[in-house]
């Protein structure tokens, strides 16, 4: 949200072609030096730099980049519980968003059924089931706490966004909290801050190929309408869901769904005048994206069908209106996802005929193959949900 995206930094590139050639890429030429000296001018037809910037890997291979670096520090949320209980709660929660130019707000609601195993982070989340039931009761509330991640974004940001800050300006805009006191907001914090660092130690020593991967995504949304029934009464993954582990019934590990609400804040000239492939929408400022991923062990888990019922109905409530997709997540039952991932395909698809005619560099879902190695495998789940493979981390 601060800076957008990664390949928007990118000034030049040192990229190894489909033919073994080795070349230098930049916004105006792509210069050939190995195996002999060529310079090759770009038009709309084979613009490498246009292709490379969000559609790489179907390009080539890139070994060295030149890009825009910032000396400030990548800045950490705040971690905040809300109240959701209706559409007003959702909507106090956007126009926060729109109503900031200092933070970056999404919602991340985690469904962890004895998944982490360090240390105390096991003991800490086979009790979070008991903690969420009782502040719902002794609130007296229809629905869970929800997590809020609250990032400083500012022109001033530090390391640690100020959660007693962030909680109040949450507040400010209507967003009701569950903790009033500074204090417990920054326990809480702190203790969230605290999980969050030993998760990412873990993970960092999973079993290659232990876990399978469902997932779903829709960018460019205007607003939670088209899952908002889902995000209060789903079975699994509603607020208001009758088991906090009903989705641990589906033989699932683990699940997150986040809801994000763009915040862009700023543009390189580069990317103004040399836009990436990726569709950005950065005609779109304030829309939110949203997306639930499912981690599970068993090849023949249920866990899939959770991810299809949701995403059939999204997309059933989605019909006739525009939406874009995130590159990381394949689709398997959107006909036009090259289009929904993408700016322009067909000219990726002219640039793939100029420097990559024999397909060479090719994957699940890559620009101009029909390889959907990466949908689904098991019977149960048809052709509705996105999912990737064992262990090839695609969320």
């Amino acid at each position: 949200n601060k800076y957008g995206y990664g390949a928007e930094y990118v000034l030049k590139m040192k990229v190894v072609l489909a033919d073994g050639s080795i070349a230098w890429v930049d916004k105006d030429k792509t210069s050939i030096f190995y195996p002999t000296n060529r310079t090759v001018t770009h038009t709309e037809s084979n613009n490498l730099f246009f292709a490379l910037r969000g559609a790489g890997s179907s390009f080539g291979v890139v070994t060295e980049f030149l890009y825009i670096i910032h000396e400030t520090p990548e800045t950490k949320p705040a971690v905040l519980l809300c109240w959701v209980e209706s559409e007003a709660d959702l909507t106090a929660i956007h126009n926060a968003a729109k109503a900031t130019s200092d933070y970056s707000i999404t919602i991340s609601q985690e469904y962890a059924n004895q998944f982490w195993k360090k240390e105390l982070t096991q003991v800490i989340y086979e009790l979070y089931p008991g903690i969420m039931e009782t502040l719902k009761f002794i609130n007296i509330k229809s629905g869970y706490p929800v997590p809020l991640t609250v990032t400083d974004i500012s022109a001033t940001a530090g390391p640690i966004t100020d959660a007693a800050k962030a909680s109040e300006f949450m507040k400010s805009q209507g967003v009701r909290m569950v903790f009033q006191f500074d204090l417990v907001t920054n326990i809480f914090h702190n203790f969230a801050e605290y999980l969050y660092g030993n998760n990412m130690v873990e993970q960092q020593n999973w079993e290659a190929g232990k876990y399978f991967l469902s997932s779903l995504n829709f960018g460019g949304l205007e607003d939670t309408s088209s899952f908002q029934d889902i995000f209060f009464n789903d079975q699994s993954f509603g607020v208001k869901r009758d088991n906090f582990l009903e989705f641990a019934s589906h033989d699932c590990d683990y699940c997150f769904w986040m809801i994000h609400y763009r915040n862009r804040q700023r543009q390189t000239t580069i990317s103004k005048s040399y836009p990436i492939s990726t569709n950005t929408e950065l005609e779109n400022p304030h829309v939110l994206d949203t997306n639930i991923v499912c981690m599970f062990t068993k090849a023949d888990a249920n866990c899939p069908n959770i991810i299809k019922r949701v995403k059939t109905k999204i997309e059933s409530n989605l019909a006739g209106k525009s939406y874009s997709k995130y590159a990381n997540f394949p689709s398997c039952s959107e006909s036009d996802w090259a289009t929904r991932y993408w700016r322009n395909y067909t000219q990726l698809l002219d640039i793939k005929s100029t420097w990559d005619p024999t397909n060479q560099f090719h994957h699940c879902q890559s620009v101009g193959s029909t390889d959907i190695s990466c949908c689904p495998r098991y019977d149960q789940t048809g052709s509705g949900g996105d999912q990737t493979l064992p262990g090839s981390g695609g969320s």
